[in-house]
């Protein structure tokens, strides 16, 4: 979910090239950096190792959260901004066993619906430039149409499988841009008063789904490949059919 600098292509090489940086990510040289971390937690409402409790659980969209930090990189990486891209309106479900068995699940993002540079988001992980709106709406354009070709793979899916206990690592089938990734992703969840939470973290590379993260002039301006990706799910329990 790369953002790409808008280039407009009637303005002189210089203009380009910051309207470019505007969508990339900071720094190659950090790939340790923190991913983005919601910014309320999971409580412990289930002991380590105890199941959870069993059903089925419909996400909550309005008060669940997906934020993708997109860093700006390149020996110019100055000229640009770094963005943090997000959804308002995540879709999927959860499904918790009876007895033994994997928690399963599936969470929808519809491309087309993705913001970039929330006002709060910006300010939650303190990026350290402000683009202007249009330098905004023109990586968001870009974004769409040049790096995720929306209209044509309008959506990315995550299929989760995991032993049905707070602290299990969950296994992660990604799809985007029509290619297919598993991942393990260390998760936090619980179930409180017929809610579960689950939240964590996670990078991606770009190029692991055929998507080439763009670059300028031998590549001292350019959109990073890794993806720092934090979230917070908040699904509700699926009342029994009486």
């Amino acid at each position: 979910m790369k953002p790409d600098p808008s280039l407009p292509r009637a303005l002189a090489t210089v203009l380009a090239l910051s309207a470019l940086a505007a969508c990339g990510p900071r720094s190659a040289a950090a790939p340790d950096a923190a991913a983005p971390s919601p910014a309320a937690s999971v409580p412990a409402a289930s002991s380590p190792g105890a199941a959870l409790p069993a059903g089925d659980y419909v996400l909550d969209a309005g008060r669940s959260e997906l934020a993708v930090l997109v860093r700006r990189g390149g020996a110019l990486a100055r000229l640009g901004h770094d963005h943090v891209v997000s959804h308002p309106a995540l879709q999927g479900w959860l499904r918790l066993p009876a007895g033994p068995g994997e928690a399963q699940g599936e969470i929808t993002v519809a491309l087309h619906g993705l913001v970039v540079d929330e006002p709060a988001l910006r300010a939650r992980y303190a990026l350290d430039t402000q683009p202007s709106a249009a330098a905004i709406e023109g990586t968001r354009q870009n974004m769409l149409q040049r790096v995720l070709q929306a209209d044509a793979f309008p959506l990315a899916r995550v299929r989760l499988w995991a032993a049905a206990h707070p602290g299990a690592e969950v296994q992660a089938e990604i799809t985007l841009h029509g290619v297919t990734r598993r991942q393990r992703v260390p998760v936090d969840w619980s179930v409180a008063e017929g809610e579960l939470r689950a939240r964590g973290r996670l990078a991606l590379l770009q190029s692991d789904f055929g998507i080439e993260p763009l670059s300028v002039l031998g590549g001292a301006l350019r959109v990073e490949d890794r993806l720092d990706i934090g979230f917070e799910l908040r699904a509700q329990a699926v009342p029994a059919a009486p």
